[in-house]
C-alpha cells in the first residue's frame, strides 16, 4: 500500500504531503532526460555540472508545480465541507486522499469557476 512506503515531508492547511519512495525513481528520470537528452540540443557546449544542474532543477520546478496543483485540489475540497486526509506524491503524479466522486464534484467545480474567471478577467481575442 502506498501509505507504509511513505514518509511525511510537510503539511499545509492539515493536510500531510507524503513522499513515495517511487518518487525518487521518477525524479532521477526527469534529471537524467532533461540533463542529457533535451538540454544539449538547445544549449550546446556546457558542462557536465551545467547540464545536470538545468535538469536537477528543471525536475523540482516540475514537482512543486504539480503538488501545488494537488494542494490546490486539497485546499478547494476542504472549502466545499470535504475530508482530506493527505496528499501523496508518487511515481504517476500526485494523489489526494479524498473519495473520488467527491474530489470529481470538485474537480468539476474548481474548472468551471477558473473558467469563469478566465473570461471574465480576460479579453476575447477574434
Amino acid at each position: 500500500m502506498i501509505v507504509t512506503t511513505s514518509f511525511q515531508i510537510a503539511k499545509v492547511k492539515g493536510i500531510p504531503i507524503r513522499l513515495h519512495f517511487t518518487l525518487l525513481v521518477t525524479f532521477v528520470l526527469i534529471s537524467w532526460t532533461v540533463a542529457v537528452r533535451f538540454t544539449p540540443n538547445i544549449y550546446p557546449g556546457l558542462s557536465s555540472i551545467e547540464y545536470w544542474t538545468v535538469g536537477i532543477l528543471g525536475a523540482i520546478v516540475l514537482f512543486l508545480s504539480v503538488t501545488l496543483h494537488e494542494l490546490s485540489h486539497s485546499v478547494m475540497a476542504m472549502r466545499y465541507g470535504l475530508h482530506v486526509r493527505e496528499i501523496i506524491l508518487f511515481i504517476f503524479g500526485e494523489a489526494p486522499n479524498i473519495p473520488f466522486w467527491k474530489l470529481y464534484i470538485t474537480n468539476a467545480l474548481l474548472f468551471y469557476t477558473e473558467s469563469g474567471l478566465r473570461i471574465r478577467h480576460q479579453p476575447i481575442l477574434l
